[in-house]
C-alpha cells in the first residue's frame, strides 16, 4: 500500500495522544474514526481537539473555518469494527502496558482489512513484543 493509498484513518484511543493523533490526520484531508470504549471519555477527546484546534486559531495557524472542516473530518465511535473496518492505517495509542496494546492489536485484527497498516504510539515498549501473538505482524 502507497501512502497516497490511505484515505482513513482509525485512531484507537482517545486520550491526549490519540486525539492529538486525530487532529493531525484530519488537518491533512483525512476521515478519521475515533475510538474509544466510553463515550464518556470520546467527549472529553472532543474537548480536548476543540481546545488544542482553538490554540492553533488563536496562533493564526489555521482559521476559523479549517477548524470547523477539520473537527468534521473526526467521526468518534465506541465500536472497534465500525472505526478500523475501512480504515487503511490504524494508529493505536492505547495504556502503556503490554496486555492491553496486545488486546488493542488482537481486537484490531478481528475487523481490520488484513493489509490495513497498523502503527502503535509506545514510548517504551518493543513493536515486536506487541506483535507476538499478531495474526499479521508484517504490517505493523
Amino acid at each position: 500500500m502507497k501512502v497516497s493509498d490511505i484515505k482513513k484513518v482509525a485512531c484507537v484511543g482517545g486520550g491526549v495522544i490519540g486525539s492529538s493523533w486525530a487532529i493531525q490526520y484530519a488537518m491533512r484531508g483525512l476521515s478519521v474514526a475515533l475510538y474509544d470504549i466510553n463515550d464518556e471519555q470520546l467527549l472529553k477527546s472532543r474537548g480536548q481537539m476543540e481546545k488544542s484546534l482553538d490554540a492553533l486559531v488563536g496562533h493564526d495557524a489555521i482559521a476559523q473555518t479549517q477548524k470547523a472542516e477539520i473537527v468534521a473530518r473526526v467521526h468518534p465511535t465506541t465500536s472497534m469494527e465500525e472505526a478500523v473496518s475501512d480504515a487503511q492505517f490504524i494508529q493505536e495509542s492505547g495504556p502503556e502496558r503490554l496486555e492491553i496494546k496486545r488486546s488493542i492489536l488482537a481486537q484490531v485484527e478481528q475487523y481490520a482489512a488484513s493489509d490495513a497498516l497498523y502503527a502503535s504510539s509506545t514510548s517504551g515498549l518493543l513493536i515486536s513484543e506487541i506483535v507476538a501473538e499478531a495474526a499479521h505482524p508484517e504490517r505493523c
